[in-house]
């Protein structure tokens, strides 16, 4: 901790923002796909989120042209297919698995994977003890939850 004071301030109300709405998404996507189709309903929201996106901006589509063009449209497409490969397996373990409260904690573990990938590959060194610390609490809770 490095006393400071503590500000919210545009960034953070947008993280809160979104971490309200995608908990939201999840529990319905759960909901969802307890009755319909894993592969069919992630390929129907990514198509319409796309369309949404477009609708509200339109002449987006112009810079997107040379993208698709680009040498990196070959990471971009491999991205997106483990992107997609990863949609599938998450929603499917919340069909197969039936248990949102524990599937939610179990995925946060990609969070401690985050940090310590960040630590290693990304040489993120400073407050090491605070990360490992925080790396083993959230594991620890994740264990906890049953």
């Amino acid at each position: 901790w490095k006393r400071q004071r503590v500000k919210i301030q545009k960034g953070e109300l947008f993280a809160i923002l979104a971490a309200v709405l995608f908990a939201g998404a999840i529990l319905n996507d759960a909901f969802i796909v307890k009755t319909f189709d894993v592969a069919s309903y992630v390929t129907i929201t990514y198509i319409a989120s796309s369309l949404f996106i477009l609708a509200i901006h339109p002449k987006k589509i112009q810079s997107i042209l040379p993208l698709l063009q680009s040498k990196v449209m070959s990471k971009l497409s491999l991205l997106a297919f483990v992107y997609g490969i990863t949609s599938i397996s998450y929603l499917l373990a919340y069909k197969l698995g039936n248990n949102a409260a524990q599937l939610g904690a179990l995925f946060q573990t990609s969070s401690i994977l985050t940090v310590l990938l960040a630590i290693f590959l990304l040489k993120e060194r400073s407050s090491l003890a605070t990360k490992i610390a925080a790396g083993i609490l959230s594991f620890i809770g994740v264990l906890l939850v049953k």
